[in-house]
């Protein structure tokens, strides 16, 4: 018996049909009170069937960032030979930018770590948590593998900058680098780009290697502000029911008509 807990926003749509489609439960928390609303249920579900579930706690799990540190930097460093300059990642448990970047700097200790976050929602840095549309990006509170304290955007613990982006230019990122990468990702992954592309642009960053994380696929974030244009063109384009007459010509709606 599994039972998967998210926020109910419309972004969790296709998370929502898959745990459902593999026979999870699915319990649909408040939005407005972020994480801490999902942790609040999930607590509730423990103290009533202690004998029952078992929480990963990706939020304060050791395990996150150790398997980051065990793994993910190991094999960053092996695919670049060692030659990494830059680490760029988003915050969202903030397991594998810890952890990674631990591992980094033990091995070479110049290598600078950037975070990012919502431009809306930067509380690593001691600013308030507002609504954005980020998803994976910023739960609601500071992570508990980053080293505070969270009031100022000083470089400490294994992160050197803390960056940030506007959900707006998170989704024209993901666009863009669809349409000339061919690289389907998700509207956190275009966040992390769009820092990545403004750090590449710096005229320190000449000669460079910088190594940003792409965190998920796209395709799961088609109730995503990121699908609207085309989504609403798709649906305008397939009407219900479908024109079925056999004297209707070949070609019955083209995108670039």
């Amino acid at each position: 018996d599994c039972t998967i807990v998210m926020p109910q926003v419309p972004p969790m749509l296709e998370r929502v049909m898959i745990c459902r489609q593999f026979g999870a439960n699915v319990h649909l928390t408040c939005p407005a009170r972020g994480f801490k609303a999902m942790l609040s249920h999930v607590d509730t579900l423990m103290v009533a069937n202690p004998d029952k579930y078992f929480f990963a706690q990706q939020m304060g799990n050791q395990s996150n960032p150790d398997a980051h540190y065990e793994t993910t930097g190991p094999e960053i460093w092996e695919q670049t030979g060692g030659d990494i300059d830059i680490f760029i990642h988003g915050i969202g448990t903030g397991g594998c930018i810890g952890g990674a970047g631990k591992f980094f700097k033990e091995k070479k200790p110049e290598v600078k770590i950037i975070a990012v976050e919502p431009s809306t929602a930067r509380v690593h840095v001691g600013e308030a948590m507002n609504p954005h549309t980020i998803v994976g990006l910023a739960p609601g509170m500071p992570s508990e593998f980053l080293e505070g304290p969270f009031d100022n955007e000083d470089a400490r613990g294994v992160v050197d900058e803390w960056a940030h982006c506007s959900q707006e230019e998170a989704v024209v990122w993901a666009k863009k680098v669809c349409l000339k990468e061919g690289m389907m990702v998700g509207p956190s992954a275009g966040a992390a780009l769009k820092v990545a592309v403004d750090v590449a642009a710096r005229p320190e960053s000449k000669g460079k290697t910088i190594v940003v994380v792409i965190a998920s696929h796209g395709i799961r974030y088609t109730a995503h502000p990121l699908w609207k244009e085309v989504k609403a063109e798709a649906t305008a384009s397939l009407p219900v029911p479908p024109n079925l007459s056999k004297d209707a010509q070949d070609l019955l709606w083209a995108s670039d008509a």
